[in-house]
C-alpha cells in the first residue's frame, strides 16, 4: 500500500512541477482532460444515478442481500435517482417562485420609497381665476355687470 501511495505522490509531483514534460502532458490528458470531457457530457439524472449506485456498491453485501441480485440493486438505484431528480427540480422551481415574489415586493418598496408621501403634502388654497372685479351696474354699458354674473352663475350651476 505504501508503494501505491508513493507512486501517486510521484505522479502528482510530475504533474505539478513538470506539466510541459511528455509524461506531464500524458498524465494531464488522461487523468484531467479526458475525464472532464466525459463528465461534461453526463446529464443530471446520470450523475445522481452514479452517486446512488456508488453508495449502494460500498454496502454491496447488505444491498445485494436485500435485493437478491445486482441488477435489482441498479434498478432501485435508477428509480431512486429519478425520484431525487424530480424532488430537486421541484425544489428549484419553488425557490425560483419564492425569489420572484420577494423581488416583486422589494421592487414595490423601492418604488414606494422614491415616491412622495401623499399624506405629508398640504393642499394649496385655490385662488381666483384672475379676472378683474365686476364693474358697477351702469345702464350705458352694453352688458351690465349683474347680467354677466347671473349668466356665469347659470353656467356654473348647470
Amino acid at each position: 500500500m505504501a508503494a501505491f501511495y508513493g507512486l501517486c505522490l510521484a505522479l502528482m509531483a510530475v504533474m505539478r512541477l513538470a506539466p510541459q514534460s511528455p509524461l506531464g502532458r500524458w498524465l494531464n490528458l488522461n487523468f484531467i482532460q479526458e475525464p472532464l470531457t466525459r463528465m461534461a457530457a453526463l446529464e443530471r439524472h446520470q450523475v445522481i444515478f452514479l452517486v446512488i449506485a456508488s453508495v449502494m456498491l460500498l454496502a454491496a453485501s447488505e444491498t445485494i442481500a436485500i435485493y437478491g441480485t445486482f441488477e435489482w440493486v441498479l434498478i432501485s438505484a435508477f428509480d431512486l435517482s429519478v425520484y431525487l431528480d424530480a424532488v430537486a427540480v421541484t425544489a428549484v422551481i419553488g425557490v425560483a417562485t419564492r425569489f420572484h415574489s420577494v423581488m416583486q415586493v422589494l421592487r414595490g418598496r423601492r418604488v414606494a420609497r422614491t415616491m412622495p408621501k401623499r399624506g405629508a403634502r398640504r393642499r394649496r388654497m385655490r385662488t381666483g381665476a384672475g379676472t378683474a372685479p365686476a364693474k358697477s351696474a351702469n345702464d350705458d354699458d352694453p352688458a351690465p355687470a349683474l347680467a354677466r354674473e347671473s349668466f356665469r352663475f347659470h353656467l356654473v350651476a348647470a
